[in-house]
């Protein structure tokens, strides 16, 4: 028998920046690795020109963001169609949610990282809002099937999304923090010495990332002698809309603290550095709100950091027993288990526990789950 034919849609790599893109390269790096002799995997378009590509990442002006839809709304309803048409499509993946109308008979599966365009409308521009949802709704029928990102997330588009749909849950993988990237003298340009010790934070600059609670816990924890090594470094790109950009609130508050040259901005790093703030931090701390999954965590954990992080359901549920938890409104909590990393013992523990929490997300165990629900 013919394989069947499987297209993962990758067109929204041209302007991802965040955990679907992580996801979505994760993903197609795996299916490349992967052997099938029932399928035939296509990625579509060309995942590493358009995860290379800059033309359309970052905020923009009011012109590139309507090119950018329209090109997106052409690509969805016009191009995939046509597509699984000519060349026959058995299944067709969507890892951003949205799968084409038409669909030819095709399969689908449309993967939901979170539910926060349904349950946090403000932090979204109305009518964009508006057409992503209603083209989501209109994209799932009765052979489609939706992947969670986690149990947590499962539960709530089962309670949320309309039409009710088969959901599965597939963990995915984090990306790989190479080591061998690891540059400690880089640290300098952050005028970050061999003596001091800094909490890592890595995330756009969203305002359910809750970071001016971590500021806040920062400036607290400082305040007691003996800390003046510490610094806090916090990665990351303004989010793309101001609907939900924290930038400016966030810069405020170091202000306020008086934290100037305490709180580190670098921005949107590279790879070296990436992995070198990660591989050299005292600590990672994910204060979020809310999260359908938090790849961040993980990416700490495989690097050898201790991980501290808000009582998120999905961030709970993805770390097990190998971090510390706190309320995620409560500064004097986070404060508490800043200090409690202090000792060896903790820290040591945190490590070990983190490396193998780690190793249980691999790349392997995020396909074979993928290909479970084809």
């Amino acid at each position: 028998m013919p394989k069947k034919r499987v297209v993962i849609d990758t067109f929204h790599l041209l302007n991802a920046l965040t955990g679907i893109r992580s996801y979505t390269v994760e993903l197609c790096k795996g299916l490349e690795q992967y052997s099938s002799p029932d399928f035939e995997f296509v990625l579509l378009p060309n995942w590493r020109q358009l995860n290379n590509s800059t033309i359309l990442k970052g905020r923009m002006g009011i012109l590139g963001k309507i090119l950018n839809h329209l090109l997106y709304f052409f690509w969805k309803q016009i191009v995939l169609p046509f597509y699984i048409l000519i060349k026959r499509v058995d299944v067709i993946i969507a890892p951003d949610y949205l799968l084409p109308t038409i669909k030819f008979g095709a399969r689908s599966i449309a993967v939901f990282h979170d539910t926060f365009y349904w349950e946090m409308r403000k932090n979204y521009n109305p009518l964009w809002r508006w057409y992503f949802v209603n083209s989501v709704k209109l994209g799932l029928n009765s052979s489609s099937k939706i992947i969670a990102v986690s149990a947590y997330s499962k539960a709530r588009i089962q309670s949320i999304i309309e039409p009710k749909q088969s959901v599965e849950v597939a963990y995915l993988s984090p990306p790989k923090i190479d080591q061998s990237l690891n540059n400690p003298s880089l640290l300098l340009n952050l005028d970050i010495d061999s003596g001091c010790n800094y909490f890592l934070h890595v995330g756009v600059f969203d305002r359910r990332k809750n970071i001016e609670l971590l500021i806040s816990a920062f400036s607290s924890f400082c305040s007691k002698p003996g800390r003046e090594n510490f610094k806090l470094v916090l990665v990351g790109s303004r989010a793309v809309t101001n609907f939900h950009d924290s930038f400016g609130s966030v810069k405020e508050l170091i202000s306020a603290l008086g934290l100037e040259g305490r709180v580190l901005l670098p921005g949107f790093v590279s790879k070296e550095l990436l992995s070198t703030l990660y591989h050299n931090a005292f600590a990672y701390v994910f204060p979020s709100l809310e999260e359908g999954f938090g790849i961040p965590t993980l990416e700490a954990m495989n690097s050898g950091v201790p991980v501290i992080l808000s009582d998120q359901p999905a961030l709970v549920e993805v770390s097990g027993d190998a971090a510390l938890v706190f309320e995620r409104t409560s500064v004097e909590q986070l404060v508490d288990r800043m200090e409690l990393l202090l000792n060896k013992q903790v820290r040591e523990r945190l490590i070990r526990k983190g490396y193998l929490r780690g190793a249980s997300f691999s790349r392997e165990n995020f396909i074979n789950q993928m290909i479970k629900h084809l």
